[in-house]
């Protein structure tokens, strides 16, 4: 299942206690749970077997900032100290609050709060040169991994 966020108004994503804001244009964060939470088997004489899949907490956030930004700067800084020591660096814990649901026509809004923890950044952040102009040059994409992923509405 993947989340995709357009962030408007009060949506907020923090990780480690820092805001971010400097966000691309577009897709801006992604939040994708890659595994089943449970699994079932049916055996010969129908009858069913099923687990927890505690690989179904686990949740991939991928964020698009402005490169150089301050976020940048940030995300930047927690990378290279992962990658430095990663037994000893912070694991990353963040929050991703939505407002949702149907304010304008009189309708109710909920907030939608993803609490993540655990988190390590997996992938090298993304670079891109282009002599065209291309916009997404002025753009760098960081990937974390989280141990859990938590949603609630409220």
């Amino acid at each position: 299942m993947s989340q995709v966020f357009t962030l408007c108004g009060d949506d907020t994503i923090t990780l480690n206690g820092h805001n971010l804001i400097n966000f691309a244009n577009d897709t801006v964060a992604q939040l994708t749970f890659n595994s089943a939470v449970s699994t079932m088997t049916i055996g010969k004489s129908g009858s069913a077997i099923v687990a927890t899949n505690e690989q179904g907490k686990s949740a991939e956030l991928t964020v698009r900032i402005m490169r150089g930004s301050d976020d940048d700067k940030f995300l930047n800084a927690a990378f290279i100290t992962q990658k430095k020591d990663l037994v000893n660096a912070d694991l990353i814990n963040g929050t991703i609050v939505r407002h949702i649901g149907q304010g304008i026509s009189g309708g109710s809004v909920a907030r939608e709060t993803t609490v993540l923890t655990g988190g390590i950044f997996t992938k090298q952040p993304d670079n891109q040169i282009n002599i065209s102009g291309d916009a997404e040059q002025g753009v760098v994409t960081y990937t974390l991994q989280f141990a859990t992923g938590e949603r609630t509405l409220g």
